[in-house]
């Protein structure tokens, strides 16, 4: 993808974006820059390994993001910075997913679903600042153990969150 390609810089208003199923790589900085309209982006089942850091900077009205089923190892600190109206983020199905921690910050209180199912991780990664979660998947993982800071951070409590789906990992200790 260029966002200084004919393509991308002429759909401006453009709300709808399926990109999924194709053989894209790599997902570079402002490759949706003109696209400021977008609410939905989905990139999933794609080849994609690697999302640079302000890939989705200029996308402030997007609500919905599916990466899911990708070849993502890790994501950018800065990667969802600046995504204030996005409700629904998928990440499923990258079993690559090694680093996952404190990717949701102060830029993305609105979210209210997460999946990060198949993905290999190892522990619930710190969800920061989500005072709007209502769903998290982190279905058929590897996680071995689930601190209580995963799921509270300073006065930060998960108290709009309805689904919890822990099932198909390999508990066996809950921190207190």
């Amino acid at each position: 993808l260029n966002s200084n390609n004919f393509f991308i810089s002429n759909l401006s208003r453009l709300e709808y974006l399926d990109l999924s199923v194709n053989r894209l790589r790599h997902i570079k900085e402002l490759d949706f820059k003109n696209l400021n309209d977008l609410t939905y982006l989905n990139l999933s089942l794609n080849q994609i390994e690697l999302v640079e850091e302000y890939a989705f900077y200029n996308l402030k009205r997007l609500s919905n993001l599916d990466l899911s089923s990708n070849l993502i190892r890790s994501f950018e600190l800065n990667l969802f910075t600046y995504l204030f109206l996005l409700k629904n983020l998928y990440l499923s199905n990258n079993s690559n997913l090694n680093y996952f921690d404190s990717l949701l910050s102060k830029s993305m209180p609105n979210v209210e679903s997460l999946f990060i199912n198949d993905a290999n991780l190892t522990s619930v990664p710190f969800i920061l600042y989500c005072r709007s979660l209502k769903y998290i998947n982190l279905n058929n993982n590897k996680i071995t153990y689930i601190k209580s800071e995963s799921f509270r951070y300073h006065s930060v409590s998960f108290y709009k969150l309805v689904y919890l789906y822990l099932s198909k990992n390999f508990i066996e200790y809950i921190d207190e």
